[in-house]
């Protein structure tokens, strides 16, 4: 598994000022790549145990984007939600590859 630096660089959202009170609408985060599907896995996994906001806006990741729903006036908290997990995946992600490189060849001094 080699590693990989997923990243989000921007997010496209409706004008605010265009959605209805009390409605949401789909918002996307642009990553920088497409995402291997262990990744795509572990974001689901760590999306879950979180659950609150983030599970609510039930994101699904499509090619190399991130796609979630958001009312208008929680849009910036969850565009900072998304990239803090980004961060926490790529670590996890991280982790587990060299786990798995480590039991392909053990360390020796």
């Amino acid at each position: 598994m080699p590693l990989v630096n997923i990243q989000i660089q921007c997010f496209d959202a409706p004008s605010p000022s265009s959605w209805e009170t009390g409605t949401r609408q789909w918002v996307t985060a642009i990553l920088n790549d497409e995402p291997p599907a262990a990744w795509t896995e572990l974001f689901d996994r760590e999306v879950a145990q979180r659950g609150g906001d983030l599970a609510e806006s039930e994101p699904m990741i499509k090619k190399n984007t991130i796609v979630f729903f958001s009312a208008p006036d929680n849009a910036r908290n969850l565009a900072g939600l998304f990239r803090e997990l980004t961060v926490a995946v790529n670590i996890a992600y991280a982790a587990t590859s060299l786990t798995i490189a480590s039991k392909d060849k053990p360390f020796a001094p």
